[in-house]
C-alpha cells in the first residue's frame, strides 16, 4: 500500500485533471514525468535533487473576458503552478519550499499547499499567497 504522502499526491492530480483544471506533474529527485509515462526530465542543470521543490508541477487554466471586435470573448490560458503536499507527520513548510511557492507567486504563476485532514477528502487544498 502507497504511503498517505502518494495517496494525496495522486489524488489530487486525479481531482485536477477530472475538474479540467489543467496537467500536474510529479516531481523526482529535480526530476519530472508525467502520469503514466516512463519519460523522465530534467527540471535543473544540477546533479542530484534540490532541496523543497514542490512535490507536483504544471500548469492551471485561468478564464478572462477579452474584449474584441464590440464584444467580449471567453479566453482560457495556462498559468505555471506548484503544490506542496503536507502530511501530518511532516506538516510544516520547511524555508526552501517557503522560497519556491514565493518565487512562483513573485513570477505570476499560482502555488497551492495541500494537507492531510480528518474530513471525508482526504486533503485541504489551499492557495499558498506568500510569505
Amino acid at each position: 500500500m502507497a504511503s498517505k504522502h502518494e495517496q494525496i499526491l495522486l489524488e489530487v492530480i486525479k481531482k485536477w485533471s477530472v475538474e479540467k483544471r489543467g496537467r500536474l506533474f510529479k516531481m523526482m529527485q529535480g526530476t519530472f514525468r508525467a502520469l503514466h509515462s516512463d519519460k523522465i526530465i530534467r527540471v535543473s542543470p544540477y546533479p542530484g535533487k534540490i532541496n523543497g521543490f514542490p512535490d507536483l508541477t504544471g500548469f492551471e487554466f485561468i478564464t478572462y473576458q477579452k474584449y474584441e471586435n464590440w464584444q467580449y470573448k471567453e479566453v482560457r490560458v495556462p498559468v505555471f503552478c506548484m503544490i506542496e503536499v503536507k502530511t501530518k507527520k511532516y506538516s510544516k513548510l520547511t524555508q526552501e519550499q517557503k522560497d519556491h511557492l514565493n518565487y512562483c507567486v513573485q513570477i505570476g504563476g499560482k502555488a497551492y499547499v495541500a494537507r492531510e485532514n480528518d474530513s471525508d477528502e482526504d486533503y485541504e487544498l489551499r492557495e499558498w499567497k506568500g510569505e
